[in-house]
Formats: C-alpha cells, structure tokens, sequence
C-alpha cells in the first residue's frame, strides 16, 4: 500500500502536465540602431593629457603625472588632476573635452596659468 501510493501520485502529476499548449507565435520586431554610432575617443590617460597640455600651454612647465575621472553619466567630459615636472603630487585641475579627432583643453587661458 506504501509503495503504490506515491506511484499514483507520479501518474497524476505526469497526466496533468500531458496537455501542451501551443507555443506562442513570435512577435516580430523591427531591429533598432543605436542613436549615436559615430566612433568617439576613448577616455584620456595621461599620454593624451599630456598631449592637450603640450598644444595649449606649450611655454608651461611639461606634465609630469595626471589622472583623469569622467564627469558623469551623459557628460563626454573629464576632470583631470594633474602635477607639473617632477612633481609627484597632482596639484592642478583642468578640463578636458573631446576635440575633432583628440582632446582638449575646455579653458587653455585658466588652465596654464597655474603656479
């Protein structure tokens, strides 16, 4: 009695599941593209940090190390903290956005004249 009580059970379950629905149609979709598929710049490093500093400030003293952090979401800009020479500390700030075909800096006359 023990053993045919769960073989019943297992009959059940299987005859409740043997009804198979028809599989739903597809709704076809129309592919979108992206809005902006134009290619764009990768984030700068120091060696494009660098590169901007050198064609705008080109009598400042020449970068010695930058970071640049991104401004945000939506924003193609970058902060980048940055120190001049042998200065291992970045104790200057500048702006960088994206140019034509690099970056540059977003205010060249604040931005070399630092001390």
């Amino acid at each position: 009695m023990r053993i045919l009580l769960p073989v019943a059970a297992m009959f059940t379950l299987a005859a409740c599941g043997s009804q198979e629905e028809a599989p739903a149609e597809p709704v076809p979709t129309e592919a979108t593209a992206p809005a902006d598929t134009t290619e764009t710049l990768p984030p700068p490093r120091r060696e494009e940090f660098t590169a901007a500093w050198a064609e705008a400030c080109s009598e400042a003293e020449p970068v010695g190390t930058a970071l640049c952090k991104s401004k945000g979401l939506g924003d193609p800009g970058f902060t980048c903290d940055f120190g001049l020479g042998e200065d291992e500390y970045r104790r200057h700030t500048a702006e960088l956005e994206p140019g034509e075909e690099s970056w540059v800096l977003v205010d060249p006359e604040n931005a070399c004249s630092v001390e």
